[in-house]
């Protein structure tokens, strides 16, 4: 009796084992993910596949000579949910499992910040345990990025659950998008390309109070190295044609000035848009809210001896009875997400 129950556990062993490197083969043909302790440049150099948790982890996918938006059917520019339709994200999910288990749930915020000039390359680079200082990998958990930004994944899931004793476990590290139909919905699972590898992670409960620490740290500043700019995106330049004399270039300055005093406006474009210039908005049970100038409004502007570029949004509040207050600023880019910044040198 004891032999069969040896042989129905070792056969339930070995079917998780098998699941879990079914899931691994499931990657693109032709695409390779490798891990470092140190950040790749343009080359797989220096590759592992063990780490303890006193190392610092990074990882680089290359993809066959096909570029990231090819691979991964990332959108193209203009059809991005991004505030400048260029930029884009992957999913990015890291998993721990220890014996052939998952142990726990992989990472809450899963969308990772693709940059529109990465998507035309050929391999891409990515942060897993980051040194804080080194930290470039953004992590969100809204596609928009619209919401506050974290840093390397694998810092979230260090927890008593996923880690209950000291050992090695195996992380895996997945990457893929979920493409939708004609209709607008997402496609079968099947059909959605993915990237996955995994490597060996020798926890040790020692190392939490630095990897809690090295989290946080790298969690404030992965904003300042990430939206830094080289020049002024070109977006900011492609102006609208809103010709409204209720919105001349004066009374928008004089907006600026009134509505946003903790940050010197150096310039700004309205942006380039279709449809109406302006919209009555409602909330769900119909009642008027305000009249919304649709045109966004691109500012350069200097704050504490940096330069950012964002954008805001300006509407009239419904004051009732068919009235509107005056047109004032009634959103900010800055209050969903850190602006772009740039050396004011650039600021053109």
């Amino acid at each position: 009796m004891k032999k069969v129950i040896s042989f129905f556990f070792m056969y339930f062993l070995m079917s998780l084992n098998a699941q879990s490197q079914e899931a691994i083969k499931k990657t693109m043909p032709g695409v390779k993910i490798y891990f470092s302790d140190k950040p790749f440049d343009n080359s797989n150099t220096g590759i592992k596949t063990s780490f303890s948790s006193a190392d610092f982890i990074y990882g680089r996918i290359e993809l066959d000579n096909k570029t990231l938006q090819e691979a991964f059917g990332l959108p193209k520019d203009g059809e991005s949910p991004m505030y400048n339709k260029v930029d884009c994200y992957l999913r990015y999910q890291v998993t721990v499992y220890k014996d052939g288990e998952q142990n726990g749930q992989p990472n809450f915020w899963d969308f990772l910040y693709v940059w529109g000039k990465e998507k035309n390359s050929t391999s891409f680079n990515f942060d897993i345990l980051p040194e804080p200082a080194k930290a470039k990998s953004m992590l969100c958990g809204t596609e928009n990025f619209s919401s506050n930004i974290a840093s390397g994944p694998l810092y979230h899931i260090i927890s008593e659950e996923r880690f209950p004793t000291n050992g090695v476990y195996n992380i895996r590290v997945k990457l893929f998008y979920q493409p939708v139909n004609a209709w607008g919905k997402l496609e079968e699972e099947e059909k959605w390309p993915v990237a996955e590898e995994e490597f060996a992670f020798n926890f040790e409960a020692k190392d939490i109070a630095k990897l809690k620490s090295n989290g946080d740290a790298a969690g404030e500043l992965v904003m300042e190295n990430a939206y830094k700019l080289d020049k002024m995106p070109d977006w900011f330049y492609k102006a609208g044609n809103a010709n409204d004399p209720k919105v001349t270039t004066a009374v928008i300055a004089a907006i600026l000035k009134r509505d946003i005093p903790t940050k010197s406006v150096i310039k700004f474009v309205v942006s380039e848009f279709t449809g109406p210039t302006w919209l009555v908005e409602k909330d769900q049970y119909g009642l008027i809210l305000q009249r919304t100038f649709m045109p966004t409004i691109n500012i350069a502007y200097k704050r504490d001896g940096k330069c950012y570029v964002g954008t805001v949004r300006l509407w009239e509040p419904y004051e009732g009875y068919g009235k509107y207050g005056k047109l004032m600023v009634g959103s900010e880019s800055s209050s969903r997400r850190s602006d772009y910044w740039l050396d004011c040198i650039l600021v053109k």
